[in-house]
């Protein structure tokens, strides 16, 4: 049974969510002694990690000895793309690169991420084999960044063989879409847990040049309003006011959220996956102030390092976080976010508390078994 997952994986320092997931899916069922191979649209052509395909662009001279291969490929599909705004050099480089990927690996099952764009490559590259879903958020319904997605999408998802999501909250959105219950499984994302784990604070404090005796909250991820980082602004004033030496770390890259000026904050830039590990471990409290979000990796990350989690009560999340692991609150709500922070920052007998409860519910979650889910999905698709 080969498998094929058309996504992204992790490139240039940014670790997204969707791009941790396929890696960490793919080198699960590579030790689940499944052959996969992912069909990497993060990378261009000849620069993807081993294991991968590269699919994100290619040079003319490359395009073009493609397509004289197989002139079939590269055509039907592209209008639709084009119709959502996608340059034409760009979806023709990527239809061409999947379609002789594809006969390169001669996967028997396609698992794509997100409903979106991903599968709209996929056919017209010909990638006609039993084909996995798998939807991560439906934010791009409500960005509206591609009005043409809310038809585009459903579409995707009615012509998919299997559908997944990471959390119920989002299988019911998806099942809103009209999508029936019984087509739509719920596979929770995973947690390395040889890279997140509990650490000595001040160990990790000192790594990272953070004062020992300031309270440090931390945010980890881009930089968006999105993920609620103006919410968490907003609210820090306040959390200050009960914590004047109070630090909060802005630890990922840059976005359309501006947290310049923010009395008592760091701004790290992106962070690799292990330097993220270390501001878990060096945070007293780890915030996700989303205003939506469809699993949590984050807070799962900071659980497994044994760190208490303030989070919004949005999508996936309070799956995640359980009540004695830190606190739940609204979304767009500085008050409530602030009120939470201070109060575990001024609870140590909470805070340890909820290390031990973060550490007992995260580690229920490994990529292991979120493979051997998948797996099972698989093998029902290659009887069918």
């Amino acid at each position: 049974m080969r498998v094929a997952i058309l996504g992204p994986l992790p490139a240039g320092g940014v670790v997204g969510g969707v791009a941790t997931h396929t890696g960490e899916l793919a080198r699960a069922l590579t030790r689940a002694g499944v052959p996969v191979r992912v069909f990497d649209d993060a990378h261009p052509h000849g620069a993807a990690p081993e294991g991968a395909d590269g699919v994100r662009g290619a040079s003319a001279g490359t395009r073009l000895r493609l397509a004289l291969a197989d002139l079939r490929h590269g055509l039907g599909g592209l209008q639709e793309l084009s119709r959502l705004g996608i340059p034409r050099t760009t979806s023709r480089a990527r239809t061409l690169l999947l379609a002789d990927a594809a006969r390169a690996f001669s996967p028997e099952v396609i698992h794509i991420q997100q409903a979106d764009f991903r599968p709209l490559y996929a056919d017209a590259a010909g990638l006609d084999r039993p084909r996995v879903i798998t939807v991560h958020g439906l934010g791009a319904l409500e960005t509206k960044e591609y009005p043409g997605l809310a038809q585009v999408i459903p579409a995707n998802l009615a012509n998919a063989d299997a559908v997944t999501t990471p959390s119920h909250a989002l299988a019911e959105e998806v099942t809103a879409l009209g999508v029936p219950a019984d087509r739509v499984t719920v596979i929770p994302n995973g947690v390395d847990h040889t890279r997140f784990y509990p650490r000595d604070r001040g160990q990790a404090r000192l790594r990272l040049g953070v004062d020992h005796d300031s309270p440090l909250v931390v945010f980890a991820g881009r930089i968006t309003v999105h993920k609620g980082a103006v919410d968490l602004a907003k609210a820090w004033p306040d959390v200050r006011r009960a914590h004047p030496h109070a630090l909060l770390a802005f630890v990922g890259p840059s976005g359309d959220a501006d947290v310049n000026g923010v009395e008592g904050a760091l701004l790290p830039g992106t962070a690799t996956p292990a330097d993220l590990a270390w501001w878990y471990a060096a945070a007293d409290v780890v915030v996700v102030p989303s205003r939506y979000e469809g699993f949590g990796l984050v807070a799962l990350e900071a659980m497994a390092c044994g760190r208490p989690v303030v989070a919004t009560a949005v999508g996936g999340l309070p799956e995640v976080v359980p009540p004695k692991a830190g606190a739940l609150v609204p979304p767009r709500d500085p008050a409530a976010l602030a009120d939470a922070i201070a109060a575990l920052l001024g609870d140590p007998q909470t805070r340890s508390v909820a290390e031990d409860a973060s550490q007992e519910a995260a580690a229920r979650y490994t990529w292991d078994a979120t493979a051997s889910s998948f797996i099972h999905i698989y093998r029902e698709l290659q009887r069918c």
